[in-house]
């Protein structure tokens, strides 16, 4: 690390020498943005269309999610939503700018030996169920 410091200097020198560009203007030429934060974030995220089957459901990023069942979104069956995927990993789902609320089922989802042992009364179906997710794994490879 002493050795990469000791040189940087010289190096940054010779950079600038060979590539540098001076600027049209000296003057600072941004412009302020003259956005609200939460507007921002708005233009700042994958926003994208989605179809809403009869089930109140859609898929997005390998998950189901499923919509509330409401007045609003009763009349979705067959439209389009919009989601908003933030880069903190946040998903907004709406229609004409209104937030809905939904649920995520997650399609990679597997039953565990632990899942099987702890629910003593559902372990032969989830015991299944694990053979048959094992079934599909060999012979979808």
């Amino acid at each position: 690390m002493e050795a990469g410091n000791a040189f940087l200097p010289g190096f940054m020198v010779d950079y600038n020498g060979r590539f540098a560009i001076v600027p049209a203007r000296s003057d600072d030429l941004h412009r302020p943005v003259n956005l609200a934060p939460d507007r921002l974030k708005e233009i700042l995220c994958k926003r994208e269309q989605r179809y809403v089957g009869s089930q109140l459901t859609f898929s997005f990023e390998r998950k189901r999610i499923m919509l509330a069942e409401s007045d609003v979104t009763r009349g979705l069956a067959g439209r389009y939503v919009e989601t908003y995927a933030y880069a903190d990993g946040r998903l907004d789902v709406r229609w004409k700018g209104h937030s809905l609320p939904y649920k995520v089922f997650d399609k990679d989802q597997r039953v565990t030996h632990a899942a099987i042992v702890e629910n003593k009364r559902l372990g032969d179906v989830l015991a299944y169920i694990k053979e048959r997710q094992e079934q599909q794994s060999v012979s979808g490879r």
